[in-house]
C-alpha cells in the first residue's frame, strides 16, 4: 500500500494549525478588518474558495458551494461574513477532498489540471496542493496583527518574514537597518 503523499500531510498539518488558531476567536474579532486586510472570517471563505475550486472543481468536476466561488474568490469584494458561516463551508469542502487528495500520487501531481471545456489548465496540480498550504499557512500572520500569535512554528515564522519584508531605512550613519516601530 502506498502512503498519503507528503504535501498532502503537510497540508493536513497546516490545516490544523490554521483551524488551533481559530480556537478561542470571536465572531467580534473575525469580522474585523484591519486595513487593506479583509478580515479574518473573509479569509476563511477564501480558504474554502481555493480549496472547492483547486481540489473539488478542477481536481473532480464538481461546485457544491458556488455561492463561496461568487462570495470568496480571488479579486471578490471585500465583506465580514459571520465566521461560523464560512467556517463550516470550509470544513465541508475539506471533508469532501480529503479522500481525492488522499489518494494523490507524485505522478498525478504533476499533471496539469482540466478545465471544464477539457483542455489543460497553465498549472499543474502539485503547484496548486503547495499555493493552498502557503495561503492556509498566512493565517497566523494576520492573526499575530490582532495580538493573536498562538506560538506555532507557523506563527512564528509567519512573523518574521512580515518582518524581513519590511522596508528598509538608512540611520544616520548611513547603515541599512528595518524600518520596525
Amino acid at each position: 500500500m502506498v502512503g498519503i503523499h507528503p504535501l498532502v500531510l503537510q497540508l493536513k498539518f497546516t490545516r490544523n494549525e490554521f483551524r488551533r488558531g481559530l480556537k478561542g476567536l470571536s465572531d467580534e474579532d473575525a469580522r474585523k478588518r484591519l486595513m487593506p486586510m479583509n478580515c479574518i472570517s473573509w479569509n476563511v471563505g477564501h480558504l474554502a474558495w481555493q480549496e472547492q475550486r483547486y481540489f473539488l472543481y478542477y481536481g473532480q468536476g464538481l461546485m457544491p458551494f458556488p455561492d463561496v466561488q461568487e462570495a470568496y474568490s480571488y479579486g471578490a469584494p471585500a465583506s465580514t461574513p459571520y465566521l461560523s458561516e464560512v467556517l463550516a463551508y470550509w470544513r465541508k469542502i475539506t471533508a469532501a477532498n480529503d479522500s481525492w487528495l488522499e489518494s494523490l500520487t507524485t505522478e498525478k501531481l504533476q499533471e496539469h489540471y482540466i478545465k471544464p471545456d477539457g483542455k489543460p489548465g497553465t498549472r499543474i496540480l502539485g503547484a496548486l496542493l503547495l499555493r493552498t498550504i502557503i495561503i492556509t499557512g498566512t493565517i497566523p500572520a494576520k492573526t499575530w496583527r490582532y495580538g493573536r500569535c498562538w506560538g506555532t512554528l507557523t506563527c512564528r515564522n509567519s512573523w518574521a518574514i512580515s518582518i524581513a519584508r519590511r522596508p528598509t531605512c538608512r540611520n544616520k550613519r548611513g547603515m541599512e537597518r528595518n524600518n520596525i516601530k
